[in-house]
């Protein structure tokens, strides 16, 4: 596929290569720069090759994802209907994301990989508008009806304790987060018009143990980063 028909994924040029960089008019070279440094650290999914036509808003919006599921750990939204991962589920359906609901589905099947439970597991793909279903565990029934609540302004009181109990404190604000950032990239895919094609999406992969650990280190790293410049900063 050409580069100009790689472009009618969406609204806005996909920055895949140096050359497509160099072609962004409106960018100054160090802004140029910078693009070239993001596309070599970020995930090469449209979405983020597509922000990158602004550089720095990139940057920003990769550090707050990676931090916000290295403060997730050891839960990971790859982790086959762990509460990351339906969270991503009830949002992509939410915003209406066809790129974002594919890319989670398409996540979550490559991160099935106990063959006893492939046929449950397959069947709940279907199962996420029915909360109430026997499928779900308690706490995958809670996510997502938490998840729906957060969404539509109406958690009551009653699921708030019910989630609060579940998770504690800190986890539930932190899964109050990660349904701001999936609903951020919801929006941002939404209003980018960003469709799925059959080259867009990664394949041949698994989520191995292998796999997910390197990418939890990469995110931890920048976590750790992240803190050491907050510790030095001071807004005086």
């Amino acid at each position: 596929m050409s580069a100009k028909e790689e472009k009618k994924g969406g609204r806005l040029p996909i920055v895949r290569t140096e050359a497509d960089i160099q072609a962004l008019s409106h960018l100054s070279p160090e802004e140029k720069a910078l693009a070239v440094k993001n596309i070599n650290m970020v995930t090469p999914t449209v979405p983020y090759l597509m922000v990158a036509n602004d550089p720095e808003l990139l940057s920003f919006v990769t550090m707050m994802e990676w931090n916000c599921v290295a403060l997730h750990d050891p839960d990971f939204q790859v982790i086959p209907f762990s509460p990351m991962n339906l969270i991503t589920h009830v949002v992509a359906r939410h915003t209406g994301s066809e790129y974002l609901l594919a890319l989670i589905t398409a996540m979550t099947v490559a991160g099935i990989t106990d063959a006893k439970k492939e046929n449950i597991y397959y069947t709940k793909l279907s199962m996420v508008e029915f909360p109430d279903s026997d499928l779900w565990t308690d706490e995958q029934r809670i996510t997502i009806k938490f998840t729906k609540g957060a969404l539509e302004h109406n958690i009551s009181d009653e699921l708030f304790e019910q989630a609060r109990e579940l998770w504690g404190e800190k986890r539930l604000l932190r899964h109050l987060f990660w349904i701001s950032i999936s609903n951020m990239w919801g929006i941002i895919q939404s209003a980018l018009d960003i469709k799925v094609t059959s080259d867009m999406l990664p394949s041949g992969y698994a989520w191995t143990p292998e796999a997910i650990e390197a990418l939890r280190k990469k995110f931890s790293k920048s976590k750790e980063g992240i803190m050491a410049l907050w510790d030095s900063w001071s807004p005086k």
